[in-house]
Order: structure tokens, then sequence, then C-alpha cells
């Protein structure tokens, strides 16, 4: 961690984002031994870096409005909003295309949707602690 001194937030961001994305395909990767078949998607290592991706996007503009809380609030509402439309729309979109994976890929996509929920709300909540004590 020392070497994260010398880095600006959101540089320390992206290689926290990089590290929760490793760690989580791992540990997903692991459970294939423990799930079930019929409920596990083997086909899931696009699915965390969709979801990094549009972590690190939305996190950018929560970043570059740091210093005005109006701004960030406004648009931390509307990125999450904006967010779980795209999650939203993905998985409807997947349960047209394959049909027969969908309980498989809905149970990946919330194990996914919520170790970055965690890791991202834990990211902007930190920001704040630093910023008003």
């Amino acid at each position: 961690m020392i070497l994260l001194n010398n880095l600006n937030l959101m540089q320390k961001f992206i290689i926290k984002l990089i590290v929760i994305t490793l760690l989580t395909a791992g540990i997903y990767a692991m459970l294939g031994n423990v799930v079930p078949q019929k409920w596990y998607y083997t086909n899931f290592y696009w699915l965390p870096i969709f979801i990094a991706f549009i972590t690190l996007i939305l996190h950018h503009g929560l970043y570059t409005r740091r210093n005005d809380g109006k701004k960030f609030i406004r648009y931390y509402m509307g990125s999450t909003g904006l967010k779980l439309f795209i999650y939203l729309t993905t998985i409807i979109i997947f349960a047209f295309i394959n049909k027969p994976m969908v309980i498989p890929f809905a149970l990946c996509f919330f194990f996914f949707y919520f170790c970055f929920t965690i890791f991202e709300v834990l990211e902007s909540y930190g920001g704040f602690r630093e910023k008003y004590k």
C-alpha cells in the first residue's frame, strides 16, 4: 500500500477496481466447484469486466464532481439510476437471447453486482469521509 501514497484518487481507485475484479472473478470461478451446475454460469469472465467498466466510467464522473456537493449528489443519484437501467437492460437482452441460461446468468450477475456495489459504496463513502474530516 506504500506505493499507492503517491497516486491521485482516481489512480488508486483504478488499482483497487482491478484488484476487486480479479478477486471476485477468482471467487466465482471457485464457486463452480460448490454450486450445482444448473445454477452456475460458466461463461462469466466477461461479466466482471463489464461491471468494472461501467463502474469506472461512472466513478470518473463522481471524481470530477467531488468538490461540489450538490453536483456530486445529483450525479451520484443519476448515475445510480443509469447504471441500474444498463444492468437491467443487459439481463433482459440476455434473457431473450439465451433463455435456458437465464437463472444461472441472473445469479452470476447478482453476485458480481453485489460485490461491486459494496466496493463502490465504500469507495464513495471513503471520499466523503476524507473530505469532511
